[in-house]
């Protein structure tokens, strides 16, 4: 499985100060394990078909899951987001 940024996530989480960078790659990574998803706050967004959301305590990414690829759509703070 892959990761795929889109350009609004890099450009926030080139924003974010280093602790908080490396918790969100830390849990993003975990993404690519379908075996480890039971360790992450995941919930499947209301009315779509393949977009969660991941919570890494105030910041959320929203990403899709397609075939072998998952696609990072964006991550901002949690009352920026939905």
């Amino acid at each position: 499985m892959s990761l795929i940024f889109h350009p609004r996530a890099r450009k926030f989480l080139k924003k974010l100060v280093d602790r908080d960078f490396q918790s969100v790659i830390a849990k993003i990574k975990l993404l690519e394990n379908k075996d480890l998803h039971h360790l992450l706050d995941i919930r499947k967004m209301a009315n779509t078909k393949n977009i969660y959301r991941l919570r890494v305590g105030k910041i959320r990414t929203i990403f899709e899951i397609e075939s072998s690829n998952v696609y990072i759509h964006d991550i901002d703070f949690r009352g920026n987001i939905y």
